[in-house]
């Protein structure tokens, strides 16, 4: 009976992992980088088009 709680509950937190990671890997996906917005620049580049690019807040200013 103890094992079965245990595995249960190993199930539960395994569960809840799964669950944050996928949302960091959501996260992850819309946070741009100065390369991945220079690739799409140079794809487009002779091209009309609207570029929307989200920022982090709280990002610091790099120079």
């Amino acid at each position: 009976m103890i094992r079965k709680e245990n595995k249960m509950a190993a199930n539960h937190r395994y569960m809840e992992y799964a669950k944050e990671m996928k949302g960091i890997r959501a996260l992850r996906k819309n946070v741009s980088t100065k390369e991945s917005i220079l690739t799409k620049l140079k794809s487009l580049k002779g091209k009309e088009f609207n570029l929307l690019i989200p920022i982090k807040e709280g990002a610091a200013d790099e120079k």
